[in-house]
């Protein structure tokens, strides 16, 4: 059985590293779709107290009693709550974001490293394996032109 180059002795070190990085990228897809739906909840959320705002100010042209500006007011209150909820979620998936990229990068890094590692392998083997071809086409060359001296003597 013939003994494995070195490229092929790296090769589940690849395609590990590989499968690391595509894991990594897929985690980090994921924090992304998940701070933009973060972002669009806020985003909703302050539109919601605007349109809120402005019927307010629509109801109090028209009169409000206690009661109802009291209510109104409760609401918004909630509304900025939420509000102000949703940013410390926007805040935390930002920080996922952020671990999530530094780790597909090193994950990256590392198999941009293996991949020159092996073809810097590769291409040694096949420089090796050229210049033992042309060892043993020189020594053919060399043996066919001895014989044929010694023939021709």
């Amino acid at each position: 059985m013939a003994r494995k180059t070195r490229s092929e002795r790296f090769a589940p070190l690849q395609r590990l590293a590989d499968r690391k990085e595509e894991a990594a990228a897929r985690a980090l897809g994921h924090a992304r779709r998940k701070l933009a739906e973060a972002e669009q909840r806020l985003l909703e959320l302050r539109r919601f107290r605007e349109e809120y705002c402005r019927q307010l100010h629509n109801s109090g042209q028209q009169g409000l009693d206690g009661r109802q500006l009291q209510s109104f007011q409760q609401f918004l209150a909630q509304l900025d709550t939420a509000i102000g909820q949703q940013q410390s979620v926007i805040e935390q998936c930002r920080n996922d974001c952020a671990e999530r990229t530094r780790h597909w990068e090193g994950c990256h890094r590392e198999q941009r490293i293996l991949d020159k590692t092996i073809d810097r392998f590769r291409h040694q083997e096949q420089r090796e394996t050229r210049r033992r071809e042309q060892k043993l086409e020189d020594e053919q060359t060399t043996g066919r032109h001895a014989r044929n001296k010694h023939q021709r003597d």
